[in-house]
């Protein structure tokens, strides 16, 4: 065997190592899945879905149930991510470092604006969801926000 013959059965019983232990996935993102959001019913215009998975993340307990990614015409992005943890301390903890403060200070409904790029972090339960707007010219209503955020959680 060559060097190059080597070197590329290495790469794929790499590759094939990652893929047993989960870390890396050849699913490609599925229209079929069961996580249906409309933006447009709260924010208006038209969203096209440009990315979306579920996986385990790297958090303790945790499992990121949905990630979708929208742009609208405007090249206007809208982040969604649910996360659901395995019991409510867990989600307290991950809340507590989405709003740089204590666990023992923590709201369910954490709003940030900074410019053009909006936060909503909601949680309920064991799960929370984030909802972030990155505007292209301008910003969307903070309701429509909370709104989405919590469609996503019913």
């Amino acid at each position: 065997m060559d060097k190059i013959n080597v070197v590329v059965l290495s790469g794929i019983i790499l590759i094939l190592g990652v893929l047993s232990l989960g870390i890396l996935t050849l699913n490609a993102p599925s229209s079929s899945s069961s996580f249906v959001v409309y933006p447009s019913k709260y924010l208006g215009n038209t969203w096209t879905v440009y990315k979306q998975y579920s996986t385990k993340p790297p958090i303790p307990g945790a499992k990121i149930e949905y990630y979708v990614r929208y742009i609208d015409p405007q090249q206007d992005a809208l982040i969604v991510i649910k996360v659901v943890f395995a019991n409510p301390s867990y989600a307290v903890q991950y809340m507590s470092q989405v709003e740089s403060t204590s666990p023992s200070s923590v709201y369910s409904l954490y709003i940030h604006n900074e410019g053009l790029v909006q936060e909503v972090a909601l949680m309920q339960g064991n799960s929370i969801v984030e909802v972030i707007y990155v505007g292209t010219s301008t910003q969307v209503p903070t309701g429509a926000l909370i709104g989405l955020a919590n469609s996503v959680l019913s």
